[in-house]
């Protein structure tokens, strides 16, 4: 997928529903950290998403029996019914199995591991290895470096080739709250702090071991 390839609306409801494959997961959060287009269509598939979740619920709870709630959102969006009974029904039917266990936008959202990282000094060790495959949030140290408006954020592997990069901005806290939805498999990575110049210059680095 190219930059320039914006995702379809029927690709973003499966993500923000928590059905779309797990292989496709990391391509597709990939071109949402760099298309401002895609962001602003999940951000509208996420709140319609919730409309929809709140208007059946508000039914299920003023109009009785699931399968009678069902009928009527169905009646609401779609149309009078009356010609599908059967297809319908049995539609109605399975929603009605699955509907409790589908995980809300707001729940995928806030499926994040905390990660408090600090500079490493003479003599420390390495911080205890965190869990792979997860989405990091990391909270990096800025104690006694100069407050950038925005700082360049790299994740670099044992290697020193770039997995992970962004600029994110700061507001003039001690810490800079950094947000890594790419999901990084075990081994040893640093996380490296510069500024925004052409240069690129390297501020500070922080170790950040999964397993």
């Amino acid at each position: 997928m190219s930059y320039l390839d914006h995702l379809h609306e029927e690709t973003l409801e499966a993500y923000v529903m928590g059905n779309l494959p797990e292989q496709e997961i990391n391509s597709l959060e990939d071109h949402l950290l760099l298309c401002e287009h895609c962001q602003l269509q999940t951000r509208h598939v996420e709140l319609d998403w919730k409309a929809k979740r709140l208007a059946l619920q508000r039914v299920r709870d003023s109009r009785g029996t699931p399968m009678a709630s069902l009928w009527q959102v169905w009646e609401g969006m779609f149309g009078s019914p009356a010609k599908k009974a059967g297809w319908v029904m049995a539609c109605a039917a399975a929603a009605i199995a699955v509907f409790p266990y589908l995980p809300s936008a707001q729940e995928s959202n806030l499926a994040y591991r905390n990660i408090e990282l600090s500079a490493m000094r003479g003599g420390e060790e390495l911080p205890a290895p965190v869990q792979s495959n997860e989405r990091l949030r990391l909270h990096l140290d800025l104690t006694e470096l100069d407050k950038l408006s925005v700082y360049h954020v790299v994740v670099v592997d044992a290697s020193g080739d770039p997995v992970w990069q962004a600029d994110q901005p700061n507001r003039g806290e001690e810490k800079l709250d950094v947000t890594i939805s790419k999901r990084l498999v075990a081994g040893s990575y640093w996380v490296r702090l510069m500024d925004t110049a052409a240069n690129r210059r390297l501020l500070r680095e922080y170790p950040l071991p999964l397993r």
